[in-house]
């Protein structure tokens, strides 16, 4: 698929789903952070297995996505609203989200 990125022909934020995926399938890292699990007490997502943290933000803009603390709050905030019941049930009004700077 990267051939088809420099080609014009995909986009590269699909090639970055596309190889976190694919990385973790295989027992390695990710490196753009787009795989996700969840805090089922606070509703907050958290990216799985992520290599190089302090960097990834870089890796992200890189490939047209937004900051990893924007994408894991989006992740939150949709999976509260799937999962809201549950969360109500728990005493949790909303998911807990990351600082945005």
């Amino acid at each position: 698929m990267k051939s088809e990125v420099d080609k014009g022909n995909a986009k590269p934020s699909n090639y970055g789903l596309l190889v976190d995926r694919v990385m973790l399938n295989i027992g390695k890292q990710q490196v753009y952070g787009t795989q996700v699990d969840y805090n089922m007490e606070t509703g907050q997502a958290f990216p799985r297995d992520l290599k190089d943290r302090a960097e990834v933000n870089k890796r992200r803009k890189s490939i047209g996505l937004e900051p990893i603390e924007e994408y894991l709050n989006g992740m939150s905030e949709m999976h509260f609203e799937m999962n809201k019941e549950g969360y109500l049930k728990k005493g949790i009004r909303e998911p807990k989200l990351y600082k945005v700077e």
